[in-house]
Order: C-alpha cells, then sequence, then structure tokens
C-alpha cells in the first residue's frame, strides 16, 4: 500500500472514502492500481474492506487479527509475533484527513469502470491522539511499539508510509460506528485520463469483454455477469456459442491469470468422485495446519474438466479462502462447497496420519 497526494475532483462526494482504478497495460485482465483517498478535512478514516462487484475476490485485509499477542504497556500498545493466535484486528489503511493510499491486485479492465462498495470508520480529528495507535518501531525484534497517533506523530505516520511505500499497521480498541457506500469507480490509463471505451461486440452488452485463452478457445465473451465460450464455425464462417457449464465471470479472470502463470495451472478444489480418473484430486488432510487439498490442474486440462462439470451438472465457483489465517487466495470449486477457511462441507479432512499418502 502506498501512500500518494489526494485529488479530490468537486463532483465527488466528500464525505466518503473516493476510490479510483489506475491501468498501465493493455490486457483484458490486469494488475491494477487501486488508490483511496480520504477527502475529509474534519476526520480520519479506516477503511476496512472495499469489494468491486462482478470480480475476483479481493486478498488484502483491511481490518483482520495478526499473529501473535497484543497488549497495553503505559501509553503504548506492543505486540509480540510469536505466539500461535491471532490478536484482536489491526487496521492496515488508516487515513489522516486528506491522505491517499493505494495497493496493486488483478481486476479485469473496464473502461467504463466498476462499481465497488467501501467500508469504513470514522474518527474525530480531535478524537485521533487518544483513539488510534500505530506501528512505530521495534525493540531489537523481540516486540514491535504502537505509539498513540499524536498531533507530533502525524508526520512520523506519514514518513513510515512514504519509507516503506506501506501504511503502518494501527490499533483502534474504540467503538466507532461502520459506514459503507456503494459508488461507481472510474478507471484511469497511464496518461492519467479516464479510458476511452471499447467498441461494443455485436451481440454482446456494453463492456464486454473479449478473452483468448490457449485450450479453452480463442473467443471467450465475458459480460458483466455471464460468460461465453465460442468457437468458430468455418462452414458457417461465424462463431458459435458452445455448450459450458454456467459460471461468474470472475472464474475466467482466474482462468486467464493462470494462463499467464510460469505453469500455466490452475488451482482448484474438485470433487474427487467426480474428476480422479482425469487428475489426482488433492484431499483436505490436517497436520500442524489445515490443508484444503488443493489440486493444481493444468490449463491444457481444464476443458476436460469444464466438460465434465457440464455433463454432470457440477457447481462451478471462485472461492477466497483462508485456511489458517496466514493470507488469502482465491481458487476455483467444481462439484464442492467450501467455506471461508476451504474447508469442505460435504468431507472431512483425513487424519495427519494419513496425510502422507494423500501428498505427493
Amino acid at each position: 500500500m502506498v501512500s500518494h497526494a489526494a485529488c479530490t475532483p468537486q463532483s465527488y462526494d466528500l464525505s466518503s472514502p473516493l476510490l479510483r482504478v489506475y491501468v498501465e497495460g493493455h490486457l483484458p485482465v490486469e494488475t491494477v492500481t487501486v488508490s483511496v483517498t480520504n477527502p475529509r478535512k474534519d476526520a480520519g478514516i479506516l477503511v476496512t474492506s472495499v469489494e468491486f462487484d462482478g470480480q475476483l475476490p479481493g486478498l488484502r485485509y483491511f481490518h483482520h487479527g495478526i499473529y501473535g499477542s497484543i497488549s497495553k504497556k503505559g501509553d503504548n500498545y506492543e505486540h509480540y509475533p510469536w505466539p500461535q493466535q491471532l490478536t484482536m484486528p489491526v487496521g492496515s489503511c488508516f487515513l489522516l484527513p486528506g491522505q491517499s493510499a493505494s495497493w496493486q491486485r488483478p481486476l479485469r479492465v473496464l473502461n467504463e469502470g466498476y462499481k465497488a462498495k467501501v467500508t469504513w470508520r470514522v474518527v474525530p480529528k480531535e478524537e485521533i491522539p487518544a483513539s488510534v495507535w500505530f506501528e512505530s518501531k521495534s525493540t531489537d525484534g523481540k516486540s514491535i511499539i504502537y505509539e498513540p497517533l499524536s498531533r507530533e506523530n502525524e508526520v512520523l505516520y506519514s514518513n513510515i508510509a512514504a519509507a516503506r511505500r506501506i501504511l503502518p499497521y494501527t490499533i483502534l480498541p474504540g467503538d466507532f460506528q461502520s459506514q459503507s457506500k456503494t459508488s461507481h469507480v472510474a478507471c484511469v490509463g497511464s496518461e492519467g485520463f479516464g479510458r476511452s471505451s471499447s467498441e461494443t461486440l455485436e451481440g454482446f452488452p456494453k463492456g464486454s469483454v473479449e478473452l483468448s485463452l490457449e485450450h479453452i478457445s480463442e473467443s471467450i465473451i465475458v459480460t458483466e455477469d455471464i460468460v461465453f465460450i465460442r468457437k468458430y464455425n468455418r462452414a458457417k464462417k461465424k462463431y458459435e456459442t458452445i455448450d459450458s457449464p454456467d459460471f461468474a465471470p470472475p472464474v475466467m479472470d482466474l482462468l486467464y491469470l493462470s494462463s499467464r502463470s510460469k505453469d500455466q495451472t490452475v488451482p482448484c478444489i474438485l470433487a474427487s468422485t467426480e474428476f480422479n480418473d482425469l487428475i489426482d484430486v488433492k484431499e483436505p488432510f490436517t497436520n500442524m495446519y489445515y490443508n484444503p487439498g488443493i489440486t493444481q490442474v493444468p490449463l491444457k486440462l481444464f476443458p476436460k474438466i469444464l466438460a465434465r462439470a457440464r455433463e454432470r451438472n457440477l457447481s462451478v465457483e471462485i472461492k477466497s479462502i483462508d485456511p489458517n489465517s496466514l493470507g488469502k487466495q482465491n481458487v476455483i470449486t467444481i462439484g464442492v462447497d467450501v467455506n471461508s477457511s476451504g474447508r469442505q462441507k460435504t468431507i472431512q479432512p483425513v487424519a495427519a496420519a494419513d496425510a502422507k499418502k494423500l501428498r505427493r
């Protein structure tokens, strides 16, 4: 998360966080920069979530526990990172009045912009020194000190953010009312202006994106809420939609990103009873940590996986999971239902003693 100068056009609502998406490249699914600005002069804000409608789930935690223990010591808080437990929630995006920050994440590039829901908490400016503590220094690697974000420490807070290119963690133990808003977010090109709308694909809604994926199809149309996989009919000299299972556009986004990875594999949690004859399906197991059983499916095998899902009417979904509170990742689930920790609701993980024979 990088600190930036604020930019607050007068037409914006100056009571809520301002979001923008900046795109450098020209791929249909890109790692973009998302910026957020606190336009208020009378309050600081703690951003607690940012969700883009119809896009891959974000992997950043804005307000979440971290490993270790946090306790009050005099005027400060101290974080000891060694205990294997989660602390109270800490913030990763507290913005002083007028302050901005940014982070990177993959998004399908939509020239018309996005719809995003942001959730935040407001801390009146005069209450910040007594309500907000920030990660300021470490003590020989043994603990991390959180100092009050007093008026005198605001420069230190901003300097740490600039030096690290990420905002310091913050602690807000008080009860501040949560607010949320869904609004349009502009997509801005590298030249600093709004990206021009692409030509409308004939027969598809405005804003649809066409992808080409080796092994899948040279023409995949991604609309706001559905995906069409097409094949060229040489006799009729036109593309025709082929049968495929229904799935949301973010599934295709992850497939596209996987196609650009070094090993060209797709992280999946599969129903073993449905796919074991096609691939060595990994099973969930518990050892020191929980392993959700993620099968890395080669992209060249994915057409067979999709065909099987269509034949057997299996659900194909995108899920963001965090099995051990060590970080989220996106996976595709087919024929199974999992919760946010990646635990399958119909299949129990095997005991640790049986784990070795399930791993390869």
